[in-house]
């Protein structure tokens, strides 16, 4: 048996772990993960096929295609997992059938000339990997990294759309952005254009680049079992009662309100005279009772808090600051860890807790950002600034 069918194997078991953690794991995106999971599945059907075709378990049986054809459902699970992630109440439909189109015509195609069995077996495999015109198996390929590409490009898409909404909602980012997915389905959107592009060039005659076994293996092995092994960590951002529209103020970058914002406003019933007195409260609020030291605080909360309806409040914010409710707190976040920093006794790591971060790293980011410094920075010229003032004061005294 080859290396890379012990490989596949090694990943089949592995899947197989990593789908009965995700269906069995308490609490979290309960929807997201059983989407997820149903993804692996897919892919562990294909890397059965792919062994069976390189060890020639199945010779003249169409069930490798078969076992292979789910595999072009995975990349709309796992668009469904964006979905159940960043859309609260995301539920399946009889519309989401429409998704199995692509399947059926990998399959469709495999089943023309000679069948699914002479289309799925190593003589299809190596003609697949050069020359003019493409075997079935080449077509079925191209159509697989066009689907992958059209999914995970939509998915890219949607979570970007979602850090809008963060930014709009939250004042933390911790688990509630999915950079790490974001990543992932960028790496994937890469692998699906390179082996779109490597399955063109090889449909000119002699030329060779590195063996399609080992992309799919890449593609499935690492990346589909990254994001599973980081979805066992990732809670629900919504809660299930959460409306699946965006709060208002979420248009445009992810930092600051845009022009689509002010035309929005145009309409609203917010009067200038409320609007300067809601800004007035706000501020107040902000100084006095200091909420942005919540961690965990939404604008949700600060709206309760207030006593205002959310999408006035999301509108003072945006129209009045001109930023939006992320950047809003984290600035009030700053001007606090500014004035702690000032003491030379306190530690980084318990000023950026303390001024209401969930995490270090987050501190830093935002500090430099708003700052132009590290944090680290900022306390040493804050040292040296006491310094020169009791120098400059001792010798006035003399």
């Amino acid at each position: 048996m080859s290396t890379l069918s012990l490989v596949a194997i090694g990943g089949f078991l592995f899947g197989l772990l990593l789908v009965a953690a995700l269906l069995l794991r308490p609490g979290g995106a309960r929807r997201g993960n059983r989407l997820l999971a149903a993804a692996l599945a897919c892919n562990l059907g294909y890397l059965l096929a792919i062994v069976s075709v390189w060890q020639q378990w199945l010779p003249g049986s169409p069930l490798t295609t078969i076992l292979g054809a789910p595999y072009l459902l995975a990349p709309a699970l796992m668009l469904g997992y964006v979905r159940a992630l960043i859309r609260p109440g995301f539920t399946l439909s009889p519309a989401h059938l429409v998704h199995l189109l692509p399947m059926l015509g990998f399959v469709g195609i495999l089943l023309q000339g000679q069948g699914a069995a002479a289309n799925a077996n190593l003589q299809a495999l190596e003609e697949a990997r050069g020359g003019w015109p493409p075997n079935a198996l080449s077509l079925a390929s191209t159509l697989m990294y066009l689907t992958q590409i059209g999914y995970f490009g939509r998915a890219l898409l949607e979570l970007q759309s979602h850090r809008r909404r963060v930014a709009a909602e939250f004042s933390y980012e911790h688990k509630v952005t999915l950079r790490w997915l974001r990543l992932l389905v960028i790496i994937s959107l890469l692998l699906s254009a390179g082996g779109l592009l490597v399955g063109l060039l090889r449909l000119v005659p002699g030329f060779e680049l590195w063996p399609r076994s080992f992309y799919s293996l890449t593609a499935v092995l690492v990346v589909y079992y990254l994001i599973g092994f980081m979805a066992m960590s990732q809670p629900a951002i919504f809660d299930p009662t959460d409306s699946g529209e965006p709060p208002g103020g979420d248009s445009g970058d992810t930092d600051r309100p845009t022009t689509e914002d002010a035309v929005k406003y145009e309409t609203s019933a917010l009067t200038d005279t409320a609007l300067a007195q809601y800004w007035a409260g706000l501020r107040d609020f902000m100084q006095r009772e200091r909420p942005y030291l919540d961690s965990k605080l939404r604008i949700a909360d600060l709206a309760a808090q207030l006593d205002m309806p959310q999408h006035h409040l999301s509108q003072t914010i945006n129209q009045c600051a001109g930023q939006s409710f992320f950047e809003f707190v984290n600035h009030y976040r700053i001007d606090c860890a500014r004035e702690m920093l000032a003491e030379a006794s306190a530690t980084i790591t318990a000023v950026a807790f303390d001024a209401g971060f969930n995490s270090e790293s987050a501190f830093y980011r935002h500090f430099k950002k708003i700052t132009g410094r590290t944090p680290k920075q900022y306390q040493r010229e804050c040292a040296e600034a006491a310094r020169d003032k009791q120098r400059a004061t001792s010798a006035s005294e003399r």
